[in-house]
């Protein structure tokens, strides 16, 4: 009865061996889109963090926007997060429900506009003593050089007390040098 039991023991133990599951807890691999932006030169571009251990091999991706697909050409960064830049995807899209398919998961966002680079103001300067229109003019003002123009503004009000500045209006205006006809 005991030779019986240790050949049986042994079988079972060699087929545990051939056979059996370590005990270690298996790796789960998981995606977040984290963001999606315009970025001038390269294009739409998809941030994701990642958890688990991805390979290069393992980041291949499309987006679908409708009918139409584009293509994702991922890169695995050193600080662990995902980057994807979809070259062919243009900001005609803007404003589009996209379904972005990468490394097995499915994630839905919504195509954002160009990026705001700098405003297109309009402004009136008035006489405060007569009320007359003094000048009346629009400018593109570059969003780096806003705190120049606000200075300019302050000196100019400091130093011509009698005069008052209004902003007639402000917009973005998303101009890139790919999208701007001025070159």
């Amino acid at each position: 009865m005991q030779k019986k039991f240790l050949v049986v023991l042994s079988i079972v133990s060699i087929l545990e061996m051939l056979f059996g599951v370590a005990a270690a807890p298996a790796a789960t691999k998981s995606l977040a889109l984290e963001d999606v932006r315009f970025v001038g030169g390269k294009g739409y571009v998809f941030l994701f963090t990642a958890t688990g251990n991805f390979k290069q091999s393992d980041l291949s991706g499309f987006v679908t926007i409708g009918n139409d697909g584009f293509d994702l050409a991922c890169k695995l960064r050193d600080d662990g997060k995902v980057s994807c830049v979809a070259f062919k995807l243009s900001p005609s899209y803007t404003g589009r429900q996209a379904v972005v398919h990468l490394a097995g998961f499915i994630f839905y966002t919504v195509i954002p506009g160009l990026p705001c680079n700098s405003l297109d103001v309009s402004i009136s300067i008035f006489t405060i003593s007569t009320g007359d229109l003094y000048f009346t003019g629009s400018f593109n003002i570059p969003l780096g050089d806003l705190d120049l123009i606000k200075s300019l503004i302050n000196n100019s009000n400091n130093n011509n007390p009698g005069t008052l500045i209004v902003l007639n209006s402000a917009s973005c205006s998303p101009k890139h040098p790919l999208f701007n006809s001025n070159g």
